[in-house]
């Protein structure tokens, strides 16, 4: 496993020198279409090796969790030479980060408009198309040690809004919040 990890980072590494070559006189050089092409999966396999080594330093999961973060690597980077837009680059990294069975690490695309919020540092690694992955790298706990990341404050009164409520424009779980409060206002005055 460690040897096709080296192989893979030295063919990585080989890659890289392919613009130095083709300024020498020596050497053919490719239509410009070609050429823009290759580095473009050269860029995404660096960026890719980039990632991987980042998630490896920084990330909490790979720390504590039996993970084989240099399969994955190695599993991911056919991926990511196949990948000819950046939605199939995009799937490829996901496939990476899908590893780590972490929600808050994720593949945020050019396209999507949604944002979440994470408590602790965030991390962002931009990637070439205009994608950014994002992840914390810091485990956040409640004071007595138990997990709070990826698990929020749990609700004291727990509300599920109903079929009915929604189809009739209620806030079922505001109006248990009022009520919640109401009793609790009540009772500080009774004493």
């Amino acid at each position: 496993m460690k040897l096709r990890l080296a192989l893979a980072f030295c063919l990585i590494l080989s890659f890289t020198q392919l613009p130095s070559l083709a300024r020498t006189p020596h050497v053919a050089r490719p239509s410009a279409q070609a050429s823009g092409d290759e580095a473009r999966r050269v860029e995404r396999l660096v960026a890719l090796c980039k990632l991987w080594g980042a998630l490896k330093y920084f990330h909490p999961y790979l720390a504590y969790r039996d993970i084989d973060w240099d399969a994955a690597l190695v599993a991911t980077l056919p991926k990511v030479e196949a990948a000819r837009t950046a939605d199939e680059f995009a799937s490829a990294v996901e496939s990476l980060t899908a590893v780590l069975e972490d929600p808050a690490t994720r593949v945020l695309r050019p396209s999507a408009t949604t944002q979440q919020s994470a408590n602790g540092d965030v991390t962002n690694f931009y990637v070439p198309g205009g994608i950014v992955i994002s992840f914390s790298g810091q485990a956040v706990r409640h004071a007595d040690g138990r997990q709070l990341q990826r698990k929020g404050l749990v609700p004291d009164v727990p509300v599920t809004p109903t079929i009915k409520g929604i189809q009739t424009g209620r806030d079922e779980v505001l109006e248990a919040a009022v009520k919640y409060l109401e009793r609790e206002l009540a009772g500080k005055r009774e004493k």
